[in-house]
């Protein structure tokens, strides 16, 4: 089955930069959303990644970008994009153009933050789970080793892409990763590890 994303134009970045490159790590978010009762997210420095929003209720999007606040502001396409692929009920989504360094009083508490790319700056967001809520990092550029030194966070588990699907892992992460990010056709190969955190307090 042939997605409808693949029929937008060309010049859609969301279709050029996550569609095409295989980058939407949509088996990640439904992996989540099963594990974890995820109605909110909060998702800080997404750039045009709206994926979560096929999968879960609202999502909070913040970026400091002007380009990217120029793809939000297209509300049509990006409606779109969400009702083409969306797997539950009900999306609603907001977009944020703010610096997350500076303020985030406008953004409410989540069932989840998604830090995955923004580096040491995603500290500043991890506040914004809910108690009991979660927070989901990656391997790389999330600003990770703050949340681990966090008493108000605890390890949950971590998920890795293997044999062509996103999964728990049981094994503790390898620090080393041999294999690269994006093959000789341009297309992104998941080497990441995530980790789920829960705050505790």
């Amino acid at each position: 089955m042939i997605h409808s994303s693949f029929l937008m134009r060309p010049t859609n970045p969301y279709e050029q930069l996550y569609v095409k490159l295989q980058f939407e790590r949509s088996g990640l978010f439904k992996l989540v959303r099963k594990l974890l009762p995820i109605r909110s997210v909060f998702y800080p420095c997404c750039a045009y990644h709206i994926t979560p929003s096929f999968f879960f209720e609202t999502v909070y999007y913040v970026d400091k970008s002007d380009v990217v606040a120029d793809f939000f502001a297209d509300e049509q396409t990006v409606n779109k994009i969400i009702e083409s692929r969306r797997e539950v009920a009900k999306s609603r989504w907001k977009f944020f153009q703010l610096d997350i360094a500076h303020s985030l009083n406008e953004i409410p508490e989540v069932d989840l933050v998604i830090a995955l790319n923004g580096g040491d700056v995603l500290k500043n967001a991890f506040e914004k789970a809910k108690k009991e809520g979660y927070v989901l990092t990656s391997s790389e550029f999330s600003g990770e080793g703050f949340i681990k030194g966090d008493a108000r966070f605890g390890h949950l588990l971590n998920i890795g892409f293997q044999s062509g699907e996103y999964r728990t892992l049981k094994e503790d992460r390898k620090k080393e990763k041999k294999v690269k990010a994006f093959t000789k056709d341009n297309v992104f190969r998941d080497t990441l590890e995530y980790s789920l955190y829960q705050r505790l307090h």
